[in-house]
């Protein structure tokens, strides 16, 4: 499996934990965007906390100890959220598409009513074997341990979405909205400079379909709607920017990142994150 590029979710990345990302295996990218490891191991007495503007997908987790349990599924998440790290761990991730969604969640209710119970929560699951099967992996030395751990998640994986049958046309559609918006780039206005409402419906024209069938869809196997995805990528852009470049305007990054001006970007990012742009940038400074 092959590594994965950094992430523009994680707002404060650092020396604390180191964090793998890897590709999932090609029968997989359907339902896959990539599996993530961090792992640390930080000294008695020592707690790392963690600040994330997460991808709004699902993600299935493993870590032996959790709060929550070994094995759990987390919905998307409407605004920042926190993880303190403290002495010595891990855990596998997997960052889980569209398609993957009815798998998942499997067939009690729609997928629509789980998913919506599902934003800003986690459920846990049953899966003593595969939690074992991933202990042991991790257990062994070497550098292909992790490779080994994300191959067992897998082979679970598989399982479960044989059993759940192929995608459907819905799930695919959502899968290719989410690519379009990622492929949007990330300095430049070119098509970003449109509002929302606007913007979805020239997303919703070139995925060959209506704003409304886009927007039925989006909270059916996203659980966000269109516009929301649309901010949510350009926060992260806009925190990206200001990690790598602290001395960049704020005018000229609200417009880079598709807002109309800064009043702007300062209320999405405060409503979202908590705090300014000016904010984020000086604790950006602090570390450094």
């Amino acid at each position: 499996m092959a590594p994965e590029a950094r992430s523009r979710g994680h707002l404060n990345p650092g020396t604390d934990a180191r964090v793998s990302r890897l590709a999932p295996p090609p029968d997989l990218v359907d339902t896959v965007v990539h599996f993530w490891v961090p792992e640390w191991d930080l000294p008695a007495g020592r707690s790392s906390r963690q600040m994330v503007l997460s991808y709004p997908l699902l993600n299935l987790v493993l870590q032996p100890g959790a709060p929550e349990g070994d094995v759990t599924l987390h919905g998307p998440r409407t605004a920042v959220s926190y993880r303190v790290l403290s002495g010595r761990g891990w855990a596998i991730g997997v960052l889980l598409r569209p398609t993957a969604v009815p798998a998942m969640l499997g067939a009690a209710r729609p997928v629509v009513t789980i998913l919506r119970d599902l934003v800003d929560s986690w459920v846990a699951l049953d899966a003593p074997e595969l939690m074992s099967n991933v202990l042991s992996s991790m257990a062994g030395g070497g550098s292909c341990r992790t490779e080994a751990a994300v191959g067992a998640v897998a082979g679970w994986l598989r399982v479960r979405l044989r059993a759940s049958g192929a995608a459907n046309r819905d799930g695919r559609l959502a899968n290719a909205l989410l690519e379009l918006l990622d492929a949007m780039p990330s300095d430049t206005t070119e098509r970003r400079d449109a509002e929302p409402p606007r913007f979805v419906a020239e997303v919703a024209r070139e995925l060959g379909t209506s704003t409304r069938t886009l927007q039925r869809v989006a909270l059916g196997y996203i659980g966000f709607t269109p516009a929301a995805l649309i901010r949510r990528r350009r926060l992260q852009d806009a925190a990206d920017r200001l990690r790598r470049d602290p001395t960049i305007d704020l005018a000229r990054l609200a417009l880079d990142v598709g807002y109309s001006d800064h009043a702007h970007l300062t209320r999405d990012f405060r409503q979202v994150l908590g705090f300014t742009p000016s904010a984020y940038r000086d604790g950006q400074n602090d570390t450094r």
